[in-house]
């Protein structure tokens, strides 16, 4: 299996990141999953949130359709430590498709990053990328790094960041403008 460069460093191009919609952002991830899946059995998704209530959950069930649209297996797991109580759901969706491998998304992989430095992140994704193929390792499967990682916010959740010396941890970066809070009961 051969690692996809963003998923263990930046490059200097990465620092003027393209923003998208949350349905360009979606199609994007769709097509980079479906280029992946040519030359790998796996493509782990990876959701890093600016706060509550931006969209994560969302776009994880906007992935889940598509994928079973597709008959692609797919695992969702809310961290990525959970893959193991998720994985019987993921080999019977193998078993019904009749296709090996798939997409298994990390959730809520990365919690809310704040000021981080390019060799934190950097650092903070090998970290994963080590800890997610001894997981896989453990289960039977062939992981080794987290393919894509997906950076979500709302303009007014915004991720905060100095510029001048910051890095945002998202290969694809999606500001939802469509987002709301949800009503939670007192």
């Amino acid at each position: 299996m051969r690692e996809t460069q963003s998923s263990l460093e930046l490059n200097s191009s990465e620092t003027e990141k393209k923003e998208y919609s949350f349905n360009e952002g979606l199609e994007e991830i769709k097509r980079q999953v479906t280029s992946l899946l040519k030359s790998k059995d796996y493509v782990v998704i990876a959701f890093n949130a600016s706060g509550t209530d931006v969209g994560k959950t969302y776009l994880s069930g906007a992935m889940r359709s598509w994928c079973y649209e597709q008959e692609i297996p797919f695992c969702n797991c809310p961290q990525d430590y959970s893959l193991q109580d998720g994985i019987d759901a993921f080999l019977g969706e193998q078993l019904e498709f009749n296709r090996s491998g798939g997409v298994i998304i990390l959730e809520g992989s990365a919690g809310v990053f704040f000021r981080e430095s390019r060799d934190l992140i950097i650092s903070f994704k090998q970290a994963r990328n080590t800890s997610l193929a001894a997981i896989g390792e453990e289960i039977g499967l062939p992981l080794n790094s987290i393919d894509i990682w997906v950076a979500i916010y709302r303009p007014d959740k915004p991720f905060q960041l100095d510029k001048s010396t910051d890095e945002l941890l998202g290969d694809i970066i999606i500001r939802n403008e469509g987002a709301k809070d949800k009503p939670y009961p007192l």
